[in-house]
């Protein structure tokens, strides 16, 4: 599968890969090449997430390129707890950004690491991202609040195991409304997806239990 390189390199990077997605995503009906190379891109990220739910770039497992992930991600109506392209031996993308959490709510860049603002910065608006997603609204760059539909948690993928979008109402793109989403493979019973993790606040599964901790 291929990603987008950096500064015209020969090799997929998560970062602009995720990024590029982002942009793309509002416009993803809007002709079949913008489908197809998110699609391909998708597909891309999906096969390079590491056992912990997260990711690299360069060779280093970091908190910032797995946020760019869950806000690609979230652009397009996936629900990272429930799209088994998005979950490895257990853990999605949630896992993989809350173990970089620090006891006072903010994050480090690499594991065992101190606070690094730009890693709390990201890792925050991604799960803003993601909780605009799980409550129907447009992108987080799209921000008209205008309500889409809500995320598919069902289905699977066909023709082994592509990413497709699959367009309803009229095809619009995300910041006119569209009803759109990816459709992904899932097992609602992978206990992971009932847990309750905090982060300095914010239930990351969505759940309005403040009474959880953080794991």
């Amino acid at each position: 599968m291929t990603g987008v390189g950096r500064c015209g390199g020969d090799y997929g990077d998560i970062d602009v890969t995720a990024m590029t997605i982002q942009a793309l995503a509002p416009q993803y009906d809007s002709s079949g090449a913008v489908s197809e190379a998110v699609d391909r891109a998708v597909d891309f990220l999906s096969e390079r997430q590491k056992e912990d739910g997260g990711y690299e770039s360069f060779g280093n497992p970091n908190a910032e390129s797995t946020a760019q992930v869950l806000m690609a991600v979230s652009a397009l109506g996936i629900d990272c707890r429930y799209d088994d392209r998005f979950i490895k031996e257990g853990n999605d993308l949630i896992d993989g950004i809350a173990q970089y959490r620090l006891p006072d709510g903010s994050f480090c860049h690499t594991k065992d690491g101190g606070f690094n603002e730009t890693a709390t910065v990201q890792a925050y608006y991604s799960f803003v991202a993601f909780r605009r997603m799980t409550e129907g609204k447009s992108p987080l760059l799209v921000l008209d609040n205008k309500q889409t539909a809500q995320p598919s948690q069902g289905g699977s993928n066909e023709g082994g195991g592509s990413s497709k979008v699959s367009s309803q109402g009229g095809g619009s793109s995300a910041n006119e409304g569209g009803k759109r989403r990816h459709n992904g493979s899932h097992n609602g019973n992978n206990l992971h997806h009932s847990k309750c993790r905090q982060v300095h606040g914010y239930d990351l599964h969505g759940h309005r239990d403040y009474h959880c901790k953080a794991d």
